[in-house]
Formats: structure tokens, C-alpha cells, sequence
């Protein structure tokens, strides 16, 4: 048994229900999803290098949730909202990233003179 089960049914033993997991799992699932809106958001409209660092945050998460989800028959139905934060998190790394290089690029440029 790998360690991530073990820890997930040791859970289980010590008091934990099956809709206490399902609870668990969707508040995950939408935290996982709402971080990788922000940080989207935020590195489109507010500050590039911040949201890269976040949507790297964010796609760590949902990454780290989705095999916490794989390992347990309760995160089956919560699978394709993980999915979808997973792909909007990537989405904002290469969306901040481009305007990261845009923004350095624009500030990098030679002034006018008038």
C-alpha cells in the first residue's frame, strides 16, 4: 500500500466518514479551481510576475490534489473540476509569461525623441 493511501485510510479509521472526504475533496477541488482564476486574472490585468508565481502555485496544488484524488474512490466525481483548474493553472503560466516578455520588451525599447 503507498503511503498516500495509508494516510488516507488511517484517516478513515480515526473518525473521518466518507462524506466528511467528499466534503473535503470539494472544497479542495474549488479552492484548486478559484487560484487558478486569480492567478490568471492577475496576470493578465495587474502584475505578470505575480501571477506567474501564483498559477506555479496553483498548478503545484492542483497537481498534489489530483493524485491525492486518484488514490481514493471518493475523488473520482471531483476528478474533472481538478482537471479543469489544471488547465486554466498552465493557461495563466503561459499567459503571464507572455506578458512578462511583452512588458519587458515595451520597457527595454529605446525612448522617442520628440
Amino acid at each position: 500500500m503507498r503511503s498516500a493511501e495509508f494516510g488516507v485510510w488511517n484517516q478513515m479509521s480515526h473518525g473521518m466518514t466518507r462524506d466528511n472526504f467528499r466534503e473535503d475533496f470539494d472544497q479542495q477541488s474549488h479552492r484548486a479551481q478559484s487560484d487558478a482564476i486569480i492567478s490568471l486574472v492577475i496576470g493578465l490585468v495587474c502584475c505578470s510576475p505575480l501571477g506567474l508565481v501564483l498559477s506555479i502555485r496553483a498548478l503545484n496544488r492542483t497537481n498534489s490534489l489530483l493524485s491525492e484524488l486518484q488514490t481514493t474512490p471518493e475523488g473520482a466525481e471531483f476528478m474533472s473540476r481538478a482537471s479543469g483548474a489544471k488547465i486554466i493553472a498552465i493557461a495563466a503560466i503561459v499567459m503571464s509569461a507572455v506578458s512578462a516578455v511583452g512588458t519587458l520588451g515595451w520597457l527595454s525599447r529605446p525612448p522617442r525623441l520628440p
